[in-house]
């Protein structure tokens, strides 16, 4: 539904994703305008976590970070989680000698021990948040387990395990460049992360392509046609109703068959509306769209009409199968005759369709009648 037309969408916004979208704007209203009073709430819910901006450079999914329960305020948790779901994270590539000293210890992927993030309260309290942090300045080394005891006022029993497992789960290529170089540059992290937020001060619509990528969007139905008929169905096919009418019950039609959601027996018995799943007229035969739109022993007569139709009138001699049928004939030429006969198709579907669910007693005379109201 999401989808372009061309990708067999209808181009419509998903509720959820909209209102992601609003979480993001957020994220650059709080940043462009951190001077402000209003800011206060937010940023005093984020502190719990991190110092500044420092949320906004966690780097990890919102269902792997740790402490978010300590953000009460449902509002602002749903704007962080929102931004960290959506974010891109920062690769291994994109470490060097020169930034490794400003890599976040808390809720980084790139740091864990024994898979999980680390998030210690009481050391982010003491203002460690960052590998520079615990480095000895003019020095290329990290600090002591002696030195981390004097920082850490509440010197809890378990801080020799939380050195430990800090000290294990940076990559130890990440140690060699530390051992090799001093810090030589200094970075104001929270002007880094201001600036990263600069892109989410757009409108929602706009920010609604960092949540969901249209164009990877694949419906269901082209895999059950390409299992079922071996049958790929591709842009062509999805615009094909397009280029021929404008007619939006012809359009919804096409639509509705391309994504194997046309309401035959089969589906109207699985939605308790039907009696059973058989064909109307042939009693012992599964109403598959098929059948319902080709085999039906009732209304295959229609396309041999429909091909002396597309003789009759312009001159052209085909042969229609199942695949012309339900997808379109001969669907990558643009030609006017051929979106013609692709138009008298569709008609011949919907005359199918009104005869099977209507009360219509001549199918011949019903598509005779239709065509003559679109002067066909």
């Amino acid at each position: 539904m999401e989808g372009n037309l061309e990708d067999g969408g209808l181009k419509m916004v998903n509720v959820v994703h909209l209102q992601k979208a609003f979480y993001l704007q957020w994220v650059g209203k709080l940043a462009k305008s951190r001077e402000e009073k209003w800011t206060h709430i937010p940023r005093w819910w984020f502190s719990k976590l991190a110092n500044g901006f420092g949320v906004f450079n966690f780097n990890c999914r919102s269902k792997d970070a740790k402490g978010l329960d300590k953000i009460r305020n449902c509002f602002w948790k749903a704007v962080l989680c929102t931004y960290l779901d959506t974010g891109k994270l920062t690769t291994e590539n994109e470490i060097n000698s020169e930034n490794v000293y400003f890599q976040q210890l808390w809720n980084n992927s790139l740091i864990q021990y024994k898979h999980n993030l680390l998030f210690y309260p009481e050391w982010k309290r003491q203002g460690i948040e960052y590998i520079k942090d615990i480095t000895k300045d003019n020095e290329k080394r990290l600090l002591t387990l002696e030195e981390i005891k004097q920082i850490i006022v509440n010197n809890r029993g378990s801080i020799v395990l939380d050195y430990n497992a800090i000290i294990n789960a940076i990559p130890k290529h990440w140690l060699d460049w530390i051992s090799a170089n001093k810090q030589t540059t200094e970075l104001e992290i929270d002007q880094v992360i201001i600036k990263k937020l600069d892109q989410y001060l757009k409108k929602p619509t706009d920010l609604l392509k960092l949540i969901v990528n249209k164009d990877n969007v694949i419906p269901c139905s082209v895999g059950f046609w390409q299992h079922k008929l071996q049958i790929h169905i591709t842009d062509c096919n999805w615009n094909l109703a397009k280029k021929c009418t404008k007619e939006i019950r012809l359009l919804v039609l096409h639509w509705k068959i391309l994504h194997n959601i046309y309401p035959t027996n089969i589906l109207l018995h699985r939605m308790g509306i039907s009696e059973n799943r058989n064909c109307k007229f042939c009693t012992n035969e599964i109403d598959y769209i098929e059948r319902f739109f080709w085999s039906c022993g009732k209304i295959k007569f229609i396309w041999k009409k429909v091909e002396e139709y597309a003789y009759l009138k312009f001159d052209k001699l085909i042969k229609l199968k199942l695949k012309d049928v339900l997808f379109g004939y001969n669907e990558t030429e643009n030609s006017s005759d051929v979106l013609a006969i692709n138009h008298v198709i569709l008609i011949a579907k919907m005359c199918i369709s009104k005869y099977k669910y209507g009360k219509y007693f001549d199918l011949l005379f019903l598509f005779e009648r239709e065509l003559s109201l679109r002067n066909t």
